[in-house]
């Protein structure tokens, strides 16, 4: 049910056919604050965060960080080594200068830079893993912030119109006292019930601020750039929701799944470059030596004896490594299905609650109304009970806002959680180009 902004109370007397007799009806003082200029709906918000939140630009620099050890895993290790020698050659009838070059390479055997390349690929597939799931916590982010400003809009709306009733409901206490059917407590009541709820007004104005300004920083935007939010703030349908197929679709949507999936690849291919690295390099060259009168050109060929070192220390690091990644995988196997579960059943109460509300609590409220007004038309009840019932209204409407507002969070962690939230462009399963951050 949208939410219908709060009648005045011009509107509330003319509905149970009493014109409004105070001053108040036909003129109304502006409100004392003031939301910021720009306005923005989700899609929009969702849009901004693309280019304007600070915590994307750092995930995908993690992206560029993994494409560049790529880069380096693919670039042979080892440059070619050149080296000059001379010495000065003293016998006992002559002297001479010897003088020696070599070139030489040393060259990894084993298929090192293989499975080198083959953990890094995989690395870059979990950065950019990695990067989705930052895109859909983002998405989330903004999602409930905007729920929180369109529920402290809505809530605001009601608490001006509260201040309203209240401050006629002081009106109609003067008046009766000043015609002798009323009294001083009467009076200060009313004026005690303004205030409170003055105080409550001032409370939601602040709690919009508030708002505001966390759906900037979520998007990205300093205080000074904040947004109103706009859109009605509905409960969600969750009947559409199978448990059953937001469990299978977690499996190929859920980012940090698949980039602990990513991780594994990586770790089974760092334990076979940890094998490879137990095996020597081989080194071979070239060289030219002067020795007095002698030129001598040759090759030359140099392994190392893995005798005491065969890189037992990696290949065992490198097991650990992959049994933790594989058990970590498990373990959030059960996270996610333990969150689409609870969030979903979150939902589904949520929206019941939502809709039971909306027709009992608000639905009967309509059919009170038009009791309330044959009773006033036959004269059994007075004004003040006109003011008292629309006060009643009001609770009812505040607790209407708070139970879609309730659903609407619910249905956000649900798709959070089964991995079906994005934002716009970057559903992007890959992190946009430089050009999109920069």
């Amino acid at each position: 049910m949208p939410f219908v902004r709060p009648l005045t109370l011009a509107a509330s007397l003319a509905a149970i056919g009493l014109a409004c007799p105070f001053p108040s009806c036909a003129a109304e003082a502006p409100p004392p604050w003031s939301p910021p200029p720009l306005e923005v709906t989700l899609d929009q918000a969702l849009r901004l965060a693309v280019t304007r939140s600070p915590e994307l630009r750092a995930r995908h620099a993690e992206v560029d960080v993994a494409r560049a050890r790529l880069v380096t895993a693919g670039t042979i290790p080892f440059n070619p080594e050149l080296t000059f020698s001379g010495g000065h050659r003293d016998m006992p009838d002559d002297e001479s200068t010897d003088h020696a070059i070599e070139l030489s390479q040393e060259i990894e055997l084993g298929g090192k830079r293989k499975h080198r390349k083959e953990a890094a690929e995989a690395d870059v597939a979990a950065a950019e893993a990695r990067f989705d799931r930052a895109s859909q916590l983002l998405a989330a982010r903004v999602s409930l912030a905007f729920t929180d400003a369109l529920r402290t809009r809505d809530l605001l709306a009601i608490a001006e119109t509260d201040v309203e009733l209240a401050r006629s409901s002081a009106d109609v206490a003067r008046k009766r006292l000043d015609a002798g059917a009323g009294t001083d407590i009467e009076v200060n009541l009313a004026v005690a019930t303004h205030a409170r709820a003055e105080r409550r007004r001032q409370q939601a104005m602040a709690d919009a601020g508030a708002a505001w300004f966390v759906l900037a920083e979520s998007i990205g935007l300093p205080p000074a750039e904040a947004r109103q939010a706009v859109g009605d703030l509905t409960a969600p349908d969750a009947m559409e929701l199978d448990l059953a197929e937001l469990l299978e679709l977690a499996r190929t949507r859920r980012a940090d799944l698949l980039a602990l999936q990513r991780e594994l690849v990586a770790a089974e291919a760092r334990v076979r470059l940890a094998h490879a690295e137990g095996a020597p390099n081989l080194r071979v060259g070239a060289f030219h030596e002067t020795e007095a009168d002698d030129d001598i050109t040759g090759v030359s060929v140099g392994i190392a004896l893995p005798i005491f070192n065969r890189n037992r220390g990696g290949v065992l690091e490198a097991k650990a490594s992959r049994e933790r990644a594989s058990w970590e995988a498990v373990a959030l196997e059960r996270t996610i299905e333990r969150e689409i579960a609870e969030s979903w059943s979150m939902l589904r109460a949520a929206e019941a609650a939502a809709n039971r509300f909306d027709e009992d609590v608000v639905g009967s409220f309509e059919e009170n109304l038009r009791l309330l007004r044959r009773s006033f038309e036959a004269g059994k009840i007075g004004v003040s009970d006109v003011l008292l019932f629309r006060r009643e209204f009001l609770d009812a409407q505040r607790e209407s806002v708070e139970s879609r507002a309730d659903a609407r969070r619910a249905r956000v962690l649900v798709d959070f959680a089964a991995g079906a939230l994005g934002l716009p462009d970057v559903l992007a399963t890959r992190p946009a180009g430089e050009e999109e951050f920069r």
